[in-house]
């Protein structure tokens, strides 16, 4: 799903 992998991606731009 798109809206996962969003999601994803934004969690592990906040922990960069």
């Amino acid at each position: 799903m798109l809206k996962r992998k969003l999601y994803l991606i934004h969690m592990q731009r906040r922990n960069s």
